[in-house]
């Protein structure tokens, strides 16, 4: 239990802050005393009585401890520093020279994509305000546009906070009817489309046409697809803490699924709830205020794993939205998404409370997003090694519906939740706040 201590658990009961660390608590009443789980109680093992406990029956992993330690990188120093400077003001002084709206918009995915776009953020915006005005502000300019172009700026416009209204596409199917599904430059323009409809909001009914449009003809013409290219998202976070937050979550997830017994889970999840050390009079405001929500976020996963645990145990299956409540919290994106903000740009007691106060909703969008899609992929294994039913399981349960139903329904869910956060980013108004939906976004693109 050691290695969770890298949050000074002494600020619980800091005289100052014990009161407002109940305001970055999450609700879960899933886990509260009124919990509607049955508890099962198991007995500690004895000498004669030895504890009895499950194998998720994990493959061993490829990458053995002496060859990871054994990585290293060469591009390391005061010469490879100076050198990836002198690259980024060569990229500065590129950019604004680009003149095709096009390679512009593919130069920016690009720079997004690969991770490195933070370094260049004067110079997209300013790339983007031009954009928007030349080619999206009217709807003389949309129909001058090919499909390929409509749908890269849209999605990037969106992405970036820019109000291109959804009749773009009023006349979508036209142009993919002309298009060749074994030309490069056809597809790239279908799949621009299908990304496009990610970004829309609740009750935009072009860009679900859209969606169900451009899925269905990906699918038909996959095998002429596969000949022209393959395709490949890209995702990075790149901070070495967060590395360590993930296996740390990993860890604790698979003591609670697989390892402890109900009455250990207990104890744990209890001991972790009263850490309370002293005072660490020497940190500024805004420090203490951010390890008090690491504290509670930390404990929150903690009492939800160990809900879970409570229904596996007592045989209990939730229904949909007691799954869900809990789930939002244990799928841990609340967690990784605290320590991404934590860890980048916090700076003063007013920014963490103005912060936690506007992205509670964001937060929530994204963890339900990350767990429905994560269920979709990952259910029926989870349930062939023994562990609690799912989203669908849940659902089918509930209300007599098939797993083919089942899932049906949670896509659809999923697809409602991703306009809720789509509409939260088109909404928001800081910086501070643009910044961490980027964060979130991230997140639920690799789910």
């Amino acid at each position: 239990m050691a290695s969770m201590c890298f949050i000074p658990c002494s600020l619980l009961h800091y005289k100052n802050y014990h009161d407002r660390s109940r305001q970055f608590h999450i609700h879960n009443p899933i886990y509260s005393s009124e919990s509607k789980s049955k508890v099962v109680t198991v007995k500690a093992a004895t000498a004669a009585e030895p504890v009895v406990r499950r194998s998720a029956n994990y493959a061993p992993s490829l990458w053995s401890f002496d060859h990871i330690q054994s990585l290293s990188s060469e591009y390391t120093g005061e010469d490879h520093k100076a050198r990836a400077d002198t690259l980024k003001d060569t990229i500065k002084m590129m950019i604004p020279k680009v003149g095709n709206p096009l390679i512009i918009l593919q130069l920016v995915d690009d720079l997004q994509r690969l991770g490195i776009s933070y370094h260049f953020e004067d110079e997209i915006r300013n790339l983007f305000e031009m954009i928007y005005i030349s080619y999206y502000k009217t709807h003389e300019e949309w129909n001058r546009m090919d499909l390929n172009l409509k749908a890269h700026g849209f999605r990037l416009l969106r992405q970036h906070g820019y109000q291109v209204p959804q009749e773009i596409f009023h006349n979508f199917k036209d142009q993919i009817q002309n298009l060749k599904p074994h030309l490069l430059e056809d597809m790239t323009g279908v799949l621009n489309l299908y990304e496009a409809s990610y970004h829309s909001f609740e009750d935009e009914s072009i860009l679900d046409d859209v969606r169900d449009f451009t899925t269905k003809y990906l699918k038909e013409n996959q095998d002429k697809i596969d000949e022209s290219y393959s395709y490949l998202p890209q995702f990075s976070l790149g901070r070495r803490n967060l590395t360590k937050v993930n296996a740390m979550i990993t860890t604790i997830d698979d003591v609670y699924d697989v390892y402890g017994t109900l009455d250990e889970l207990e104890q744990f999840t209890d001991v972790i709830s009263k850490w309370d050390i002293n005072a660490i009079e020497e940190l500024p405001d805004y420090v203490k205020i951010c390890f008090l929500g690491l504290y509670n976020t930390w404990a929150d996963l903690c009492k939800s794993y160990l809900a879970e645990a409570r229904w596996y145990n007592s045989g209990y299956t939730p229904t949909l939205e007691e799954y869900l409540e809990n789930a939002s919290v244990s799928i841990s994106s609340p967690l990784v998404l605290m320590h991404i903000k934590f860890s980048t740009s916090i700076s003063s007691t007013e920014e963490i409370l103005q912060w936690f106060e506007e992205s509670k909703y964001i937060v929530r969008h994204a963890a339900l997003i990350f767990r429905l899609a994560d269920d979709l992929g990952t259910s029926s294994d989870e349930m062939e090694r023994g562990d609690i039913s799912k989203s669908i399981q849940c659902y089918m349960h509930e209300s007599g519906a098939t797993e083919d139903e089942a899932r049906r329904y949670i896509e659809n869910l999923i697809m409602k939740t991703w306009k809720k956060l789509n509409k939260e980013r088109a909404n928001a108004k800081s910086q501070l706040l643009r910044e961490f939906i980027e964060y979130a976004m991230d997140i639920v693109r690799m789910a």
